[in-house]
Protein backbone atom coordinates (compact mmCIF):
# COMPACT_ATOMS: atom_id res chain seq x y z
CA UNK A 1 0.00 0.00 0.00
CA UNK A 2 1.30 3.25 -0.84
CA UNK A 3 2.53 5.59 2.00
CA UNK A 4 1.81 2.95 4.52
CA UNK A 5 4.70 1.19 6.67
CA UNK A 6 4.16 -1.86 9.38
CA UNK A 7 6.51 -1.38 11.93
CA UNK A 8 7.61 -3.70 15.08
CA UNK A 9 9.07 -2.41 18.21
CA UNK A 10 11.14 -3.59 20.82
CA UNK A 11 8.63 -4.93 24.17
CA UNK A 12 9.95 -2.13 26.60
CA UNK A 13 9.89 0.54 24.44
CA UNK A 14 7.09 3.45 25.61
CA UNK A 15 4.54 5.22 23.73
CA UNK A 16 6.07 8.51 24.30
CA UNK A 17 9.28 7.02 22.91
CA UNK A 18 7.62 5.18 19.89
CA UNK A 19 6.03 8.16 19.16
CA UNK A 20 9.16 10.13 19.31
CA UNK A 21 11.36 7.86 17.18
CA UNK A 22 8.21 7.75 14.37
CA UNK A 23 7.99 11.77 14.50
CA UNK A 24 12.03 11.84 14.11
CA UNK A 25 12.00 9.04 10.59
CA UNK A 26 9.16 11.54 8.93
CA UNK A 27 6.46 8.75 10.11
CA UNK A 28 3.07 8.93 12.02
CA UNK A 29 1.32 6.37 13.76
CA UNK A 30 -2.01 5.17 11.94
CA UNK A 31 -3.05 2.46 14.78
CA UNK A 32 -1.68 -0.35 16.79
CA UNK A 33 -2.06 -3.48 15.34
CA UNK A 34 -3.83 -6.86 17.56
CA UNK A 35 -0.68 -8.13 16.99
CA UNK A 36 1.86 -7.06 20.25
CA UNK A 37 4.41 -4.96 19.14
CA UNK A 38 3.31 -3.89 15.68
CA UNK A 39 2.15 -0.76 14.54
CA UNK A 40 0.55 0.76 10.90
CA UNK A 41 2.46 3.99 10.60
CA UNK A 42 2.13 6.42 7.72
CA UNK A 43 4.69 8.33 5.66
CA UNK A 44 4.91 10.12 2.24
CA UNK A 45 3.73 8.10 -0.50
CA UNK A 46 7.27 7.41 -2.28
CA UNK A 47 9.25 7.63 0.98
CA UNK A 48 8.76 4.66 1.84
CA UNK A 49 12.05 3.37 1.88
CA UNK A 50 13.66 5.92 3.45
CA UNK A 51 11.43 5.83 6.17
CA UNK A 52 11.85 2.69 6.09
CA UNK A 53 15.43 2.18 6.43
CA UNK A 54 15.78 5.29 8.77
CA UNK A 55 13.37 3.24 11.62
CA UNK A 56 15.08 -0.29 11.21
CA UNK A 57 18.29 1.52 12.60
CA UNK A 58 16.78 2.43 15.79
CA UNK A 59 17.57 -0.04 18.43
CA UNK A 60 14.10 0.37 19.56
CA UNK A 61 12.37 -1.08 15.91
CA UNK A 62 12.70 -5.12 15.23
CA UNK A 63 11.59 -4.71 11.73
CA UNK A 64 9.93 -2.41 9.16
CA UNK A 65 8.80 -3.28 6.04
CA UNK A 66 6.14 -1.81 3.47
CA UNK A 67 2.52 -2.94 4.24
CA UNK A 68 2.85 -5.93 1.32
CA UNK A 69 -0.73 -6.12 -0.52
CA UNK A 70 -2.30 -9.67 -1.36
CA UNK A 71 -4.71 -10.36 -3.88
CA UNK A 72 -7.70 -12.66 -3.42
CA UNK A 73 -6.86 -16.42 -4.59
CA UNK A 74 -10.06 -16.83 -6.72
CA UNK A 75 -10.90 -17.59 -10.11
CA UNK A 76 -13.22 -17.07 -12.76
CA UNK A 77 -17.25 -19.08 -11.94
CA UNK A 78 -16.38 -20.00 -16.00
CA UNK A 79 -17.36 -23.26 -16.00
CA UNK A 80 -15.04 -23.81 -18.68
CA UNK A 81 -11.94 -21.81 -16.98
CA UNK A 82 -10.21 -25.12 -16.16
CA UNK A 83 -10.10 -25.84 -19.80
CA UNK A 84 -8.08 -22.54 -20.16
CA UNK A 85 -4.21 -23.45 -19.63
CA UNK A 86 -3.48 -19.98 -21.39
CA UNK A 87 -5.06 -17.89 -18.89
CA UNK A 88 -2.55 -19.52 -16.25
CA UNK A 89 0.31 -19.27 -18.87
CA UNK A 90 0.21 -15.66 -18.62
CA UNK A 91 -0.21 -14.76 -15.03
CA UNK A 92 -4.05 -13.88 -15.37
CA UNK A 93 -5.33 -14.32 -12.21
CA UNK A 94 -3.12 -11.69 -10.52
CA UNK A 95 -3.28 -9.50 -13.61
CA UNK A 96 -7.24 -9.69 -13.04
CA UNK A 97 -7.21 -8.31 -9.92
CA UNK A 98 -5.25 -4.76 -11.17
CA UNK A 99 -6.90 -4.14 -14.56
CA UNK A 100 -9.85 -5.53 -17.01
CA UNK A 101 -9.16 -3.21 -19.95
CA UNK A 102 -12.09 -1.04 -19.17
CA UNK A 103 -12.00 2.46 -20.92
CA UNK A 104 -10.06 0.72 -24.26
CA UNK A 105 -11.44 0.10 -27.42
CA UNK A 106 -10.19 -3.02 -29.43
CA UNK A 107 -10.77 -3.14 -33.63
CA UNK A 108 -10.89 -7.24 -34.04
CA UNK A 109 -9.93 -6.96 -37.99
CA UNK A 110 -10.69 -9.79 -38.93
CA UNK A 111 -14.01 -12.11 -40.19
CA UNK A 112 -16.57 -10.31 -38.29
CA UNK A 113 -18.32 -10.84 -34.87
CA UNK A 114 -21.52 -12.54 -33.62
CA UNK A 115 -21.84 -9.35 -31.79
CA UNK A 116 -26.11 -8.88 -32.62
CA UNK A 117 -29.03 -10.53 -33.79
CA UNK A 118 -29.79 -9.24 -37.09
CA UNK A 119 -30.69 -10.52 -40.67
CA UNK A 120 -27.81 -9.16 -43.21
CA UNK A 121 -30.06 -8.22 -46.21
CA UNK A 122 -26.29 -7.65 -47.88
CA UNK A 123 -25.45 -11.42 -48.12
CA UNK A 124 -28.56 -13.06 -47.25
CA UNK A 125 -27.66 -14.43 -43.86
CA UNK A 126 -29.26 -14.69 -40.06
CA UNK A 127 -26.97 -13.95 -37.15
CA UNK A 128 -27.50 -13.89 -33.81
CA UNK A 129 -25.45 -12.39 -30.61
CA UNK A 130 -23.30 -14.88 -29.16
CA UNK A 131 -24.72 -15.73 -25.40
CA UNK A 132 -21.07 -14.90 -24.21
CA UNK A 133 -20.71 -12.22 -25.78
CA UNK A 134 -24.53 -10.67 -24.41
CA UNK A 135 -22.57 -7.81 -21.59
CA UNK A 136 -19.51 -7.48 -23.62
CA UNK A 137 -19.29 -3.69 -24.79
CA UNK A 138 -19.57 -3.27 -28.46
CA UNK A 139 -18.85 0.40 -30.78
CA UNK A 140 -19.93 0.95 -34.18
CA UNK A 141 -18.05 -1.47 -36.50
CA UNK A 142 -17.23 -1.40 -40.24
CA UNK A 143 -17.70 -4.03 -42.87
CA UNK A 144 -14.91 -3.87 -45.66
CA UNK A 145 -16.04 -6.28 -47.37
CA UNK A 146 -19.68 -5.90 -48.29
CA UNK A 147 -20.06 -2.10 -48.64
CA UNK A 148 -23.14 -0.52 -47.69
CA UNK A 149 -25.31 1.07 -45.07
CA UNK A 150 -26.67 -1.99 -44.25
CA UNK A 151 -24.00 -4.54 -44.44
CA UNK A 152 -22.78 -4.73 -40.79
CA UNK A 153 -19.59 -6.56 -39.47
CA UNK A 154 -21.30 -10.08 -38.87
CA UNK A 155 -19.38 -13.29 -38.42
CA UNK A 156 -20.12 -15.52 -41.10
CA UNK A 157 -17.02 -17.65 -40.96
CA UNK A 158 -16.03 -17.99 -36.90
CA UNK A 159 -12.59 -16.93 -36.68
CA UNK A 160 -13.66 -13.33 -35.41
CA UNK A 161 -16.06 -14.03 -32.73
CA UNK A 162 -12.99 -16.54 -31.23
CA UNK A 163 -11.00 -14.32 -31.28
CA UNK A 164 -12.90 -11.45 -29.73
CA UNK A 165 -13.54 -14.21 -27.13
CA UNK A 166 -9.84 -14.20 -25.57
CA UNK A 167 -9.92 -10.89 -26.08
CA UNK A 168 -13.22 -9.91 -24.16
CA UNK A 169 -15.55 -12.41 -23.25
CA UNK A 170 -17.67 -12.03 -20.70
CA UNK A 171 -16.35 -13.36 -17.62
CA UNK A 172 -17.28 -14.38 -14.03
CA UNK A 173 -20.93 -14.77 -15.44
CA UNK A 174 -21.31 -18.62 -14.45
CA UNK A 175 -21.18 -19.68 -18.62
CA UNK A 176 -19.03 -20.42 -21.26
CA UNK A 177 -15.38 -19.48 -20.97
CA UNK A 178 -13.28 -16.40 -19.49
CA UNK A 179 -11.73 -13.47 -21.53
CA UNK A 180 -8.57 -11.62 -20.43
CA UNK A 181 -9.75 -8.45 -20.93
CA UNK A 182 -14.01 -8.57 -20.49
CA UNK A 183 -13.84 -4.58 -19.34
CA UNK A 184 -12.68 -3.34 -22.67
CA UNK A 185 -14.81 -2.39 -25.94
CA UNK A 186 -14.74 -4.11 -28.93
CA UNK A 187 -14.87 -2.92 -32.37
CA UNK A 188 -16.09 -5.20 -35.14
CA UNK A 189 -14.53 -5.17 -38.45
CA UNK A 190 -14.99 -7.53 -40.80
CA UNK A 191 -12.70 -7.70 -43.80
CA UNK A 192 -12.73 -11.15 -44.56
CA UNK A 193 -15.38 -13.04 -46.81
CA UNK A 194 -16.83 -15.48 -49.93
CA UNK A 195 -15.14 -13.95 -52.69
CA UNK A 196 -17.88 -14.52 -55.97
CA UNK A 197 -14.98 -13.94 -57.60
CA UNK A 198 -12.24 -16.75 -56.79
CA UNK A 199 -14.95 -18.84 -55.14
CA UNK A 200 -12.33 -18.37 -52.19
CA UNK A 201 -13.06 -17.21 -48.50
CA UNK A 202 -10.56 -14.61 -48.32
CA UNK A 203 -8.97 -10.97 -47.14
CA UNK A 204 -8.01 -8.74 -49.41
CA UNK A 205 -5.27 -6.15 -48.79
CA UNK A 206 -7.10 -3.34 -49.80
CA UNK A 207 -10.27 -4.74 -47.43
CA UNK A 208 -7.58 -5.06 -44.58
CA UNK A 209 -6.17 -1.26 -45.24
CA UNK A 210 -9.38 -0.19 -44.97
CA UNK A 211 -10.72 -1.54 -41.92
CA UNK A 212 -7.25 -0.63 -40.18
CA UNK A 213 -8.07 3.22 -41.26
CA UNK A 214 -11.47 2.98 -40.29
CA UNK A 215 -10.42 1.57 -36.83
CA UNK A 216 -7.76 4.50 -36.70
CA UNK A 217 -10.32 7.25 -37.98
CA UNK A 218 -13.10 6.10 -35.26
CA UNK A 219 -11.18 5.99 -31.79
CA UNK A 220 -9.68 2.36 -32.18
CA UNK A 221 -6.74 2.62 -29.18
CA UNK A 222 -5.57 -0.97 -29.90
CA UNK A 223 -6.49 -2.99 -33.47
CA UNK A 224 -5.92 -6.83 -33.57
CA UNK A 225 -4.43 -8.18 -36.70
CA UNK A 226 -4.91 -12.21 -36.90
CA UNK A 227 -4.73 -13.03 -40.72
CA UNK A 228 -1.46 -13.22 -42.85
CA UNK A 229 0.25 -13.81 -45.71
CA UNK A 230 3.07 -13.33 -47.79
CA UNK A 231 3.34 -11.15 -50.25
CA UNK A 232 3.82 -7.48 -48.80
CA UNK A 233 0.95 -4.87 -49.70
CA UNK A 234 1.53 -0.87 -49.68
CA UNK A 235 -2.02 -0.18 -48.88
CA UNK A 236 -2.00 -2.20 -45.75
CA UNK A 237 1.85 -0.86 -45.06
CA UNK A 238 0.49 2.93 -45.26
CA UNK A 239 -2.67 1.96 -43.37
CA UNK A 240 -0.65 0.47 -40.43
CA UNK A 241 1.80 3.79 -41.17
CA UNK A 242 -1.62 6.03 -40.71
CA UNK A 243 -2.57 3.89 -37.11
CA UNK A 244 1.65 4.46 -35.92
CA UNK A 245 1.45 7.89 -36.73
CA UNK A 246 -2.20 8.55 -34.21
CA UNK A 247 -0.70 6.31 -31.82
CA UNK A 248 -2.91 3.28 -32.45
CA UNK A 249 -1.36 0.11 -31.07
CA UNK A 250 -1.08 -2.83 -33.98
CA UNK A 251 -0.67 -6.26 -33.47
CA UNK A 252 -0.55 -9.09 -35.45
CA UNK A 253 -0.55 -12.51 -36.13
CA UNK A 254 3.21 -14.57 -37.23
CA UNK A 255 1.87 -16.82 -39.37
CA UNK A 256 1.07 -20.74 -39.49
CA UNK A 257 3.50 -21.50 -42.19
CA UNK A 258 5.69 -23.37 -39.92
CA UNK A 259 4.02 -26.96 -40.18
CA UNK A 260 4.89 -27.49 -43.73
CA UNK A 261 8.25 -25.74 -43.63
CA UNK A 262 6.18 -22.93 -45.55
CA UNK A 263 7.77 -19.45 -44.56
CA UNK A 264 9.73 -21.34 -41.89
CA UNK A 265 12.03 -18.64 -40.25
CA UNK A 266 10.15 -15.60 -41.62
CA UNK A 267 7.42 -13.26 -40.37
CA UNK A 268 4.53 -12.92 -42.68
CA UNK A 269 2.51 -10.02 -43.43
CA UNK A 270 1.37 -7.64 -41.93
CA UNK A 271 3.10 -8.99 -38.79
CA UNK A 272 6.61 -8.19 -40.84
CA UNK A 273 6.05 -4.40 -41.47
CA UNK A 274 7.85 -2.58 -39.15
CA UNK A 275 5.99 -1.07 -35.78
CA UNK A 276 4.03 -4.43 -35.81
CA UNK A 277 3.84 -6.37 -32.53
CA UNK A 278 4.49 -9.23 -34.28
CA UNK A 279 3.19 -12.53 -32.22
CA UNK A 280 4.13 -16.02 -32.40
CA UNK A 281 2.61 -18.87 -30.55
CA UNK A 282 3.38 -22.20 -28.38
CA UNK A 283 1.81 -24.41 -26.41
CA UNK A 284 0.91 -25.97 -23.38
CA UNK A 285 4.39 -26.64 -22.65
CA UNK A 286 5.85 -22.91 -23.59
CA UNK A 287 7.14 -24.57 -26.38
CA UNK A 288 7.34 -23.14 -30.30
CA UNK A 289 3.89 -24.62 -32.16
CA UNK A 290 5.10 -26.61 -35.21
CA UNK A 291 2.97 -24.53 -37.18
CA UNK A 292 4.06 -20.78 -36.11
CA UNK A 293 6.27 -18.85 -38.16
CA UNK A 294 8.93 -16.87 -35.98
CA UNK A 295 12.36 -15.16 -36.64
CA UNK A 296 12.76 -12.22 -39.06
CA UNK A 297 10.53 -11.21 -42.06
CA UNK A 298 11.34 -9.54 -45.40
CA UNK A 299 11.54 -6.07 -44.10
CA UNK A 300 14.05 -7.11 -41.54
CA UNK A 301 11.40 -7.01 -38.45
CA UNK A 302 12.19 -9.68 -35.71
CA UNK A 303 9.08 -11.26 -33.65
CA UNK A 304 8.77 -9.28 -30.85
CA UNK A 305 7.31 -12.40 -28.62
CA UNK A 306 5.33 -15.06 -27.94
CA UNK A 307 1.68 -16.28 -26.51
CA UNK A 308 -0.38 -19.19 -26.21
CA UNK A 309 -1.55 -20.41 -28.86
CA UNK A 310 -1.74 -24.57 -28.38
CA UNK A 311 -0.28 -27.22 -30.17
CA UNK A 312 -2.30 -30.28 -31.13
CA UNK A 313 -0.17 -31.47 -33.64
CA UNK A 314 2.35 -31.79 -30.75
CA UNK A 315 0.86 -32.03 -27.72
CA UNK A 316 -2.58 -33.56 -28.03
CA UNK A 317 -6.13 -32.46 -28.66
CA UNK A 318 -6.00 -30.21 -25.12
CA UNK A 319 -3.40 -27.80 -26.55
CA UNK A 320 -5.66 -25.66 -27.63
CA UNK A 321 -7.43 -22.26 -27.02
CA UNK A 322 -11.11 -22.50 -25.48
CA UNK A 323 -13.58 -19.87 -26.24
CA UNK A 324 -16.78 -19.15 -27.35
CA UNK A 325 -17.78 -19.42 -31.29
CA UNK A 326 -19.96 -21.22 -33.57
CA UNK A 327 -19.36 -25.01 -34.22
CA UNK A 328 -16.08 -24.46 -36.22
CA UNK A 329 -13.19 -21.44 -36.15
CA UNK A 330 -13.72 -21.82 -40.17
CA UNK A 331 -16.26 -22.43 -42.36
CA UNK A 332 -19.18 -22.56 -40.09
CA UNK A 333 -22.65 -23.03 -41.79
CA UNK A 334 -24.93 -21.90 -39.39
CA UNK A 335 -24.56 -18.51 -37.85
CA UNK A 336 -26.83 -18.93 -34.86
CA UNK A 337 -25.83 -22.27 -33.02
CA UNK A 338 -22.95 -21.18 -30.12
CA UNK A 339 -21.58 -24.42 -28.28
CA UNK A 340 -20.15 -23.08 -24.82
CA UNK A 341 -16.83 -23.65 -26.01
CA UNK A 342 -15.15 -24.01 -29.34
CA UNK A 343 -10.87 -25.29 -29.36
CA UNK A 344 -8.83 -23.47 -31.88
CA UNK A 345 -5.07 -23.01 -32.72
CA UNK A 346 -2.91 -20.90 -34.41
CA UNK A 347 -0.69 -17.15 -34.71
CA UNK A 348 -4.13 -15.82 -34.57
CA UNK A 349 -5.42 -17.21 -30.91
CA UNK A 350 -1.52 -15.96 -29.95
CA UNK A 351 -2.07 -12.21 -31.28
CA UNK A 352 -5.21 -12.27 -29.35
CA UNK A 353 -3.62 -12.75 -25.98
CA UNK A 354 -0.94 -9.82 -26.76
CA UNK A 355 -4.06 -7.33 -27.89
CA UNK A 356 -5.76 -8.42 -25.06
CA UNK A 357 -2.93 -7.88 -22.33
CA UNK A 358 -2.43 -4.13 -24.26
CA UNK A 359 -5.80 -3.20 -23.74
CA UNK A 360 -5.08 -4.63 -19.93
CA UNK A 361 -1.98 -2.18 -19.73
CA UNK A 362 -3.77 0.65 -21.73
CA UNK A 363 -6.90 0.99 -19.17
CA UNK A 364 -4.19 0.56 -16.03
CA UNK A 365 -2.02 3.29 -17.34
CA UNK A 366 -3.45 5.54 -19.92
CA UNK A 367 -0.87 7.75 -20.43
CA UNK A 368 2.08 5.26 -22.03
CA UNK A 369 2.15 5.74 -26.05
CA UNK A 370 2.48 3.31 -28.30
CA UNK A 371 6.63 3.05 -28.07
CA UNK A 372 6.27 2.39 -24.35
CA UNK A 373 3.49 -0.74 -24.89
CA UNK A 374 5.64 -2.52 -27.12
CA UNK A 375 8.75 -2.07 -24.13
CA UNK A 376 6.54 -3.18 -21.51
CA UNK A 377 5.07 -6.54 -23.24
CA UNK A 378 8.48 -7.27 -24.34
CA UNK A 379 10.63 -6.25 -20.99
CA UNK A 380 7.74 -8.37 -18.72
CA UNK A 381 7.95 -11.43 -21.19
CA UNK A 382 9.06 -14.39 -19.62
CA UNK A 383 11.92 -15.56 -20.81
CA UNK A 384 11.75 -19.16 -22.97
CA UNK A 385 14.50 -20.38 -25.22
CA UNK A 386 18.15 -19.58 -25.23
CA UNK A 387 19.00 -16.93 -22.32
CA UNK A 388 17.84 -13.60 -24.32
CA UNK A 389 16.07 -12.71 -27.15
CA UNK A 390 16.00 -15.18 -29.84
CA UNK A 391 14.64 -15.52 -33.10
CA UNK A 392 12.13 -18.58 -31.98
CA UNK A 393 10.46 -17.26 -28.96
CA UNK A 394 11.22 -13.43 -29.74
CA UNK A 395 11.41 -11.56 -25.98
CA UNK A 396 9.42 -14.57 -24.80
CA UNK A 397 6.35 -15.85 -23.33
CA UNK A 398 3.18 -12.32 -22.88
CA UNK A 399 2.81 -12.12 -19.02
CA UNK A 400 0.08 -10.05 -18.26
CA UNK A 401 0.90 -9.91 -14.18
CA UNK A 402 4.60 -8.71 -14.93
CA UNK A 403 3.29 -5.95 -17.23
CA UNK A 404 1.23 -4.90 -14.85
CA UNK A 405 3.33 -4.55 -11.80
CA UNK A 406 3.97 -1.28 -10.05
CA UNK A 407 5.62 -2.47 -7.10
CA UNK A 408 6.53 1.27 -6.00
CA UNK A 409 2.39 2.88 -6.95
CA UNK A 410 4.04 5.59 -8.97
CA UNK A 411 1.90 5.05 -11.61
CA UNK A 412 4.80 3.73 -14.19
CA UNK A 413 5.00 -0.42 -14.90
CA UNK A 414 8.14 -1.79 -13.18
CA UNK A 415 9.63 -3.03 -16.24
CA UNK A 416 10.77 0.71 -17.80
CA UNK A 417 10.52 2.45 -14.07
CA UNK A 418 14.21 3.44 -13.56
CA UNK A 419 13.44 3.56 -9.67
CA UNK A 420 12.72 0.06 -9.69
CA UNK A 421 15.73 -2.79 -9.57
CA UNK A 422 15.70 -5.24 -12.39
CA UNK A 423 16.43 -8.19 -10.25
CA UNK A 424 17.75 -11.43 -12.14
CA UNK A 425 15.56 -14.25 -11.34
CA UNK A 426 17.83 -17.25 -9.62
CA UNK A 427 16.69 -20.62 -11.00
CA UNK A 428 16.63 -22.53 -6.86
CA UNK A 429 14.23 -25.85 -7.00
CA UNK A 430 11.35 -25.29 -5.14
CA UNK A 431 10.81 -26.78 -1.50
CA UNK A 432 9.68 -30.44 -1.41
CA UNK A 433 6.02 -29.58 -0.10
CA UNK A 434 5.14 -33.48 -0.50
CA UNK A 435 7.48 -34.24 2.03
CA UNK A 436 5.23 -32.42 4.97
CA UNK A 437 2.22 -31.09 3.03
CA UNK A 438 1.37 -29.79 6.15
CA UNK A 439 3.53 -27.15 5.95
CA UNK A 440 2.21 -25.45 2.59
CA UNK A 441 -2.14 -24.33 3.37
CA UNK A 442 -3.70 -27.09 0.86
CA UNK A 443 -4.89 -24.81 -1.65
CA UNK A 444 -9.04 -24.65 -1.54
CA UNK A 445 -10.62 -25.70 -4.96
CA UNK A 446 -11.66 -23.39 -7.44
CA UNK A 447 -15.05 -22.03 -6.86
CA UNK A 448 -16.04 -22.73 -10.53
CA UNK A 449 -17.72 -25.47 -11.95
CA UNK A 450 -16.08 -28.39 -13.27
CA UNK A 451 -16.43 -28.49 -17.17
CA UNK A 452 -18.58 -31.56 -17.64
CA UNK A 453 -21.89 -29.70 -17.46
CA UNK A 454 -22.15 -28.70 -20.97
CA UNK A 455 -21.07 -30.94 -24.09
CA UNK A 456 -18.41 -29.46 -26.84
CA UNK A 457 -18.69 -30.03 -29.69
CA UNK A 458 -17.64 -33.33 -30.80
CA UNK A 459 -18.39 -32.61 -34.51
CA UNK A 460 -15.96 -30.23 -35.26
CA UNK A 461 -14.61 -30.44 -38.69
CA UNK A 462 -11.55 -32.51 -38.92
CA UNK A 463 -8.77 -30.70 -40.70
CA UNK A 464 -9.54 -32.79 -43.90
CA UNK A 465 -12.95 -30.86 -44.07
CA UNK A 466 -12.39 -27.10 -44.75
CA UNK A 467 -11.28 -25.65 -47.82
CA UNK A 468 -8.41 -23.41 -47.68
CA UNK A 469 -7.85 -20.25 -49.97
CA UNK A 470 -4.79 -20.74 -51.60
CA UNK A 471 -3.62 -17.38 -52.22
CA UNK A 472 -3.53 -14.55 -49.91
CA UNK A 473 -3.34 -13.25 -46.10
CA UNK A 474 -5.69 -15.39 -43.73
CA UNK A 475 -6.21 -14.96 -40.37
CA UNK A 476 -3.64 -16.60 -38.91
CA UNK A 477 -5.09 -19.48 -36.66
CA UNK A 478 -5.51 -22.74 -36.77
CA UNK A 479 -8.85 -22.94 -36.46
CA UNK A 480 -9.73 -26.42 -35.29
CA UNK A 481 -12.93 -25.99 -33.37
CA UNK A 482 -8.59 -24.99 -32.89
CA UNK A 483 -7.03 -23.14 -35.13
CA UNK A 484 -4.05 -22.93 -36.71
CA UNK A 485 -5.12 -22.80 -40.43
CA UNK A 486 -6.60 -20.92 -42.97
CA UNK A 487 -9.14 -22.22 -44.29
CA UNK A 488 -7.28 -25.18 -45.61
CA UNK A 489 -7.40 -28.84 -46.43
CA UNK A 490 -3.95 -29.77 -44.49
CA UNK A 491 -4.82 -27.82 -41.00
CA UNK A 492 -1.62 -25.43 -41.51
CA UNK A 493 -2.37 -22.75 -43.25
CA UNK A 494 -1.58 -22.25 -46.60
CA UNK A 495 -1.40 -18.51 -47.55
CA UNK A 496 0.85 -17.87 -50.27
CA UNK A 497 -0.64 -15.19 -51.82
CA UNK A 498 0.44 -13.70 -54.50
CA UNK A 499 0.44 -10.02 -55.60
CA UNK A 500 -3.22 -8.42 -55.77
CA UNK A 501 -4.57 -11.72 -53.53
CA UNK A 502 -6.11 -11.58 -50.39
CA UNK A 503 -5.40 -13.06 -47.21
CA UNK A 504 -7.68 -15.29 -45.29
CA UNK A 505 -8.51 -16.71 -41.47
CA UNK A 506 -5.22 -18.25 -40.97
CA UNK A 507 -6.93 -21.37 -38.74
CA UNK A 508 -6.58 -24.28 -38.42
CA UNK A 509 -9.65 -26.63 -37.86
CA UNK A 510 -8.69 -29.05 -34.61
CA UNK A 511 -8.86 -32.63 -34.57
CA UNK A 512 -12.43 -34.12 -34.31
CA UNK A 513 -11.89 -36.12 -31.19
CA UNK A 514 -11.46 -32.98 -28.68
CA UNK A 515 -11.93 -34.00 -25.54
CA UNK A 516 -14.89 -32.98 -23.80
CA UNK A 517 -14.25 -31.59 -20.33
CA UNK A 518 -15.64 -34.87 -18.89
CA UNK A 519 -14.89 -37.48 -16.64
CA UNK A 520 -11.38 -38.80 -15.71
CA UNK A 521 -10.76 -42.03 -14.33
CA UNK A 522 -10.48 -42.14 -10.54
CA UNK A 523 -6.98 -42.04 -9.23
CA UNK A 524 -4.99 -43.89 -6.56
CA UNK A 525 -5.02 -42.20 -3.20
CA UNK A 526 -2.78 -40.14 -2.36
CA UNK A 527 -1.67 -37.73 0.37
CA UNK A 528 -4.10 -34.91 0.24
CA UNK A 529 -3.17 -31.82 -2.37
CA UNK A 530 0.13 -33.98 -3.01
CA UNK A 531 0.72 -33.33 -6.82
CA UNK A 532 -1.74 -30.63 -6.96
CA UNK A 533 0.62 -28.04 -8.94
CA UNK A 534 -1.79 -25.85 -10.49
CA UNK A 535 -3.71 -25.40 -7.36
CA UNK A 536 -6.86 -25.81 -8.87
CA UNK A 537 -8.26 -29.29 -6.30
CA UNK A 538 -7.70 -31.69 -8.70
CA UNK A 539 -4.69 -33.61 -9.30
CA UNK A 540 -5.22 -34.59 -13.10
CA UNK A 541 -2.81 -34.15 -16.58
CA UNK A 542 -2.54 -30.64 -16.27
CA UNK A 543 -0.23 -30.91 -12.89
CA UNK A 544 2.02 -33.14 -15.33
CA UNK A 545 2.42 -30.78 -17.83
CA UNK A 546 2.85 -27.85 -15.26
CA UNK A 547 6.12 -30.16 -14.21
CA UNK A 548 7.16 -30.64 -17.43
CA UNK A 549 7.27 -26.97 -18.47
CA UNK A 550 9.55 -26.53 -14.70
CA UNK A 551 11.53 -28.95 -16.18
CA UNK A 552 12.11 -27.47 -19.32
CA UNK A 553 12.27 -24.04 -18.07
CA UNK A 554 14.36 -24.38 -14.85
CA UNK A 555 11.50 -22.23 -13.32
CA UNK A 556 8.49 -22.31 -11.30
CA UNK A 557 6.15 -21.24 -13.69
CA UNK A 558 3.33 -23.09 -11.70
CA UNK A 559 1.29 -22.01 -8.70
CA UNK A 560 1.80 -25.11 -6.48
CA UNK A 561 5.25 -26.47 -7.97
CA UNK A 562 6.34 -27.66 -4.71
CA UNK A 563 3.34 -30.30 -4.46
CA UNK A 564 4.76 -32.20 -7.36
CA UNK A 565 7.77 -34.33 -6.05
CA UNK A 566 5.36 -37.38 -6.53
CA UNK A 567 7.73 -40.09 -6.69
CA UNK A 568 9.95 -40.30 -3.70
CA UNK A 569 13.45 -39.41 -5.34
CA UNK A 570 13.97 -35.73 -4.19
CA UNK A 571 14.03 -34.23 -7.44
CA UNK A 572 11.71 -32.71 -9.36
CA UNK A 573 11.54 -33.97 -13.10
CA UNK A 574 9.83 -35.75 -15.60
CA UNK A 575 9.42 -39.09 -13.77
CA UNK A 576 6.84 -37.29 -11.52
CA UNK A 577 5.37 -35.93 -14.36
CA UNK A 578 5.25 -39.54 -15.59
CA UNK A 579 3.70 -40.70 -12.52
CA UNK A 580 0.87 -37.94 -12.40
CA UNK A 581 0.13 -38.91 -15.69
CA UNK A 582 -0.08 -42.91 -14.60
CA UNK A 583 -2.05 -41.76 -11.43
CA UNK A 584 -4.83 -39.59 -13.41
CA UNK A 585 -5.23 -42.34 -15.83
CA UNK A 586 -5.63 -44.96 -12.81
CA UNK A 587 -2.71 -47.05 -13.76
CA UNK A 588 -0.54 -49.04 -11.38
CA UNK A 589 1.88 -46.48 -10.20
CA UNK A 590 5.14 -49.15 -9.95
CA UNK A 591 6.58 -46.40 -7.08
CA UNK A 592 9.46 -46.82 -5.47
CA UNK A 593 9.50 -48.99 -1.86
CA UNK A 594 8.27 -46.80 0.98
CA UNK A 595 6.24 -45.07 -1.55
CA UNK A 596 2.93 -46.70 -1.21
CA UNK A 597 0.78 -43.32 -1.60
CA UNK A 598 2.21 -40.29 -3.64
CA UNK A 599 4.21 -38.24 -1.91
Amino acid sequence: MPGQLVVHFQPDVTDQQRNAILGSSGATLDRDLLAPGYALVSVVPGQESAVGERLAASTAVTTAETNIVRLPASAPNDPYYGLQWNMGSIGLSAAREISDGSGVTVAVVDTGVAYENYHNPCDGNDYALAPDLAATIFVPGYNAFDTGPDCHPNDDYGHGTHVTGTIAENTDNGYGTAGIAPGASIMPIKVCGNDPKTHKYDCPEANIADGITWAVDHGADVINLSLSGEQQSDVETEAVSHAKDAGVVVVAAAGNGGADGIGDNHLQFPAAIEGVISVGAVGVLGIRATYSNYGVGASGQKMDLVAPGGDPISEGSNSVIWQQTYMSCTAATDFTVFPAATGCYGTSMAAAHVTAVVALIESKYPDVNRTQVRTILTCSAEDLGDPGPDLQYGAGLVRADNALADTDHDGIPDCIDSSVATLTPTFTPPPNNCVSPSLTPAPTPSPSPTPTDTPLPTDTPALTDTPTPTEPLVPTDTATSTETAMPSDTGTPTETSTPGDTATPTDTPVPTDTPTPTATPTPTPLIPHCGDVDCNGLVDPLDALGVMRWVANSVPVANCIGLGYVNCDAQLTAADATTLLKHSAGLPLNLPAGCSTLG
